[in-house]
């Protein structure tokens, strides 16, 4: 026979569970700094530090986040041979796509009047060609999503996806796809007295394809995240990858930028 919750934390997860279903249905950001009413859900969806007051009455708050996306990988370069063998004419490989960013929701225990930080990191830049360098670029990371308070420890933390390998330039070789790169791990909730309610780990993108004498490899997709609150948009989405540049020894093309992080507060009274 299973254990039973405490009877604490099971009262507790009874009245999450109304604040979780107005959180998937949200369709609007919150402000950069917002002193909330109870049962007013805000959302921070653009990349920045935020401030926000715990308002009078609460004594909960349920804190949903997602790390950011990173960038897709870079398409590498096409190639003529003008010389007799050992290269053929051949197309670049295509970029890899990136990660989404992991989530993770859970209720932190509140004081009227305290402070929370929030931290949402930008997008990672998708990769692009350097001048000399004909293989693609990888994509880029930037950082996680976190919200902590002063003189507690721990924190709600959801991370940033990986990024996607740029695909190869088709002198070097075979023209092979740039791999994605592993998800990242379930968002975590050390926050002391904090008591988790969920947590996923970010979904990998797809390698780009591999080149060849008709065409450039195609583009690896990003990874999409699990379910998302509507106010957050396609947040934490990994970027994909760019093409490969064609037989014609035309370049590769650029990877897609990831999107932000987000964070979504629901107050308990």
């Amino acid at each position: 026979m299973p254990n039973r919750l405490p009877r604490t934390t099971r009262t507790l997860l009874s009245r999450v569970v109304p604040a979780l279903a107005l959180v998937g249905a949200l369709s609007s950001a919150g402000t950069a700094h917002a002193d909330t009413t109870p049962l007013t859900v805000t959302t921070f969806a653009t990349a920045g530090t935020y401030a926000w007051t715990v308002p009078n009455g609460v004594t909960y708050v349920t804190v949903f986040a997602i790390g950011p996306g990173s960038g897709g990988g870079n398409g590498g370069d096409g190639y003529v041979q003008t010389d007799p063998a050992p290269f053929p004419t051949s197309g670049g490989g295509g970029g890899g796509g990136s990660s989404s960013g992991s989530q993770v929701t859970c209720v932190l225990p509140a004081t009227p009047g305290s402070t929370l930080n929030i931290t949402v990191t930008k997008g990672g830049i998708g990769g692009t060609n350097i001048t000399g360098n004909a293989t693609g670029n990888g994509g880029g990371q930037s950082g996680f999503t976190e919200i902590s308070k002063p003189g507690v420890s721990g924190t709600v933390t959801a991370y940033q996806g990986g990024p996607g390998g740029g695909g190869t330039h088709a002198r070097t070789g075979a023209a092979t796809g740039g791999l994605t790169n592993s998800a990242p791990p379930a968002g975590t909730c050390s926050y002391t007295g904090a008591t988790l309610v969920n947590s996923a780990a970010g979904t990998a993108g797809t390698s780009g394809g591999d080149g060849n004498a008709q065409a450039g490899g195609t583009p690896g997709a990003g990874g999409v995240p699990s379910a998302v609150p509507g106010s957050c948009g396609n947040a934490g989405t990994g970027g994909d990858g760019g093409a490969g540049g064609g037989p014609d020894a035309s370049s590769g093309s650029t990877g897609a930028n990831g999107t932000d992080g987000c964070v979504v507060l629901a107050p308990l009274g």
